[in-house]
């Protein structure tokens, strides 16, 4: 793609339409229109795509003309410009705009129009007019880069992962002086010499507050963040953030404080104003969300231990005029902060799990670990579906379905989990998982996703030795819900095997095939019983394309290395022989 960009007046407007279309790009042309864009914001905007360009070994061919809209010899520059796109955001200027969007369509060229509030842009070209979401969403790493702004210091989930309990503990006890809570003090590094670090403690409830707000659907959060923004006389401008969180390319920002102050008299009657006081803290968070433009969110969380609030009536709704919210306590009610963030989109996660495996199983501790809410129904494969939980709609949570079959009306706020079927060159759904959760797998993990999604070719190509595949597929069929009957009986159906060829052909009476396809691991077979028929093999894609009616009907699945189909498997026996010894 060949495109023209006008910049914006905030180029927060513009960088996720480009960071969507960031491979197929291969020239930007950025016009600088002087009289709406300053120079220095214009200069980050370029400087920031070179980063990115840089990052992502992009190859981008980057032009930069700054023109005024008012002089027409300026305007004629564009003509001759050679591009097929335009990229247009909010606070652009109209004139030049319209002008170029015609341009555009005079050579048959198309325009994106991009919405920032709505995360969504318009497709326009002289036949045709559609409105569609973004799907690549930026993390926190590449909206700052796109900004030209630099990362001084962030904490991420992993960096203290290991210390959530501590945390938990060190919140929830009422007293810090205690032999249990000053154990856990000085783990956390706030209790030494027989003291409390009260300065430090602060940090703490930073933490407690973060781990609360890792089961909100942000796309990223992190916390302690310094950003440099600019430079001013060649001193850095360092912007300090307890938190921040992105969701759908817009930047939510939260000051976390423990114990506001308020103006008071002294012993003396003189009126003393402290330096924390609420108002002051309005503005310092005002302060660093105009760094992110216009549609930056922020929340002020104050936990204050006395009966007269921090933040006066008037000065509360000024927040609020401003795309802040409150949230002051005495108490910490996870529920009042849930609705706090209601009102300004952000949902609690809900997961819901499908059937039972070990990567299943290896889900559900992380979600403990984080209590992270999820419903569990326990389903076997075959009741896998979605309609069991729905129940549990609503529309203030969102829900993400781990391998459900969609077979009701989806809840408002849905994301599906899964890598099979037409889903099956997609991520294993646990590393889907720590994906969303931005968390690290472990070597455990990863061979457990691998294991899902690849089978033992996936673990062996990773490096697992054999004892290492041995105990995944052994507790892969635990939690399948393989008994030790079954597993004799799996040894006592490869005896009686069928071999055609080099294809293996076996009946079993066992629900489950995988202690039969385990054992005979790496040879190609058919292992069916009354209900149903597997092929194990390299030649799935040869199957999935005669058998595309099934796959449609349901009654036929599919991943790397299997297929099968849940009717008629004597039929299906020889359908599938006839398939294979044709090919």
């Amino acid at each position: 793609m060949d495109i023209l960009t006008v910049i914006p007046k905030d180029i927060n407007n513009i960088i996720p339409l480009i960071f969507e279309y960031k491979k197929e790009i291969k020239t930007i042309h950025l016009i600088y229109d002087t009289s709406v864009c300053e120079f220095e914001k214009a200069m980050d905007l370029k400087n920031g795509l070179i980063n990115l360009n840089n990052k992502y070994s992009l190859n981008w061919e980057i032009k930069f003309y700054p023109i005024d809209e008012d002089k027409k010899e300026n305007i004629e520059k564009t003509v001759s410009f050679n591009f097929d796109y335009l990229f247009i955001a909010e606070n652009t200027d109209v004139s030049l705009s319209i002008l170029l969007g015609n341009l555009t369509l005079d050579k048959n060229g198309i325009i994106y129009s991009y919405d920032k509030g709505e995360n969504t842009y318009n497709i326009i070209s002289k036949n045709t007019f559609k409105n569609q979401k973004i799907k690549h969403n930026l993390k926190l790493e590449d909206y700052l880069t796109m900004l030209n702004y630099k990362i001084k210091s962030k904490t991420t989930l992993n960096d203290i992962k290991q210390r959530r309990k501590l945390v938990l503990k060190a919140i929830k006890s009422s007293n810090p002086y205690d032999s249990v809570t000053k154990d856990v003090l000085t783990q956390l590094g706030v209790f030494k010499n027989g003291k409390l670090i009260k300065s430090s403690f602060g940090g703490i409830f930073e933490e407690y507050i973060f781990w609360q707000l890792v089961k909100f659907d942000f796309d990223e959060i992190w916390m302690n963040v310094e950003v440099i923004s600019e430079k001013i006389d060649k001193e850095e401008i360092i912007n300090e953030i307890d938190i921040l969180g992105i969701k759908e390319n817009t930047i939510y920002t939260f000051e976390v404080k423990k114990g506001i102050l308020v103006p008071f008299k002294n012993k003396e009657g003189i009126k003393i104003t402290p330096k924390r006081q609420a108002g002051n803290i309005v503005y310092k968070l005002d302060s660093i969300m105009s760094i992110f433009g216009r549609y930056t969110k922020g929340m002020i969380i104050n936990l204050n231990r006395f009966p007269k609030q921090s933040f006066s009536k008037n000065l509360t709704k000024r927040a609020e005029e401003n795309n802040i919210l409150i949230y002051e306590f005495q108490n910490f009610d996870f529920n009042q902060l849930k609705q706090k963030l209601l009102k300004q989109n952000i949902f609690e996660r809900v997961f819901l799990l499908g059937g039972r495996d070990l990567e299943m199983q290896a889900i559900k501790e992380i979600l403990i670990s984080f209590e992270i809410k999820f419903y569990d129904k326990n389903l076997s494969w075959e009741d896998a579906k979605l309609s069991v939980y729905k129940e549990f709609f609503n529309k203030t949570e969102h829900f993400y379905a781990i391998e459900l079959i969609p077979d009701t009306i989806l809840p408002k706020h849905f994301t599906l989990i899964d890598h099979h079927n037409q889903n099956r060159y997609s991520l294993s759904s646990l590393e889907q998982i720590a994906k969303i959760l931005n968390y690290k797998l472990s070597r455990k993990q990863k061979l457990i996703a691998l294991n899902d999604r690849d089978y033992i070719f996936g673990m062996k190509k990773f490096g697992a030795n054999i004892n290492e595949i041995e105990n995944i597929r052994k507790k892969d069929r635990f939690y399948q819900g393989v008994t030790e009957d079954e597993e004799i009986e799996a040894l006592n159906n490869i005896k009686n095997a069928k071999k055609i060829g080099d294809l293996l052909v076996i009946k079993t009476k066992n629900r489950r095939f995988s202690p039969i396809a385990d054992k005979i691991f790496p040879k190609e077979a058919i292992i069916y019983n009354e209900d149903e028929i597997n092929y194990y093999g390299k030649r799935v894609n040869l199957l999935v394309k005669h058998f595309q009616n099934l796959i449609n009907e349901k009654t036929a699945y599919f991943g790397k290395g299997f297929f099968g189909i849940t009717k008629n498997p004597n039929f299906y026996k020889d359908k599938i022989l006839e398939i294979l010894q044709k090919n």
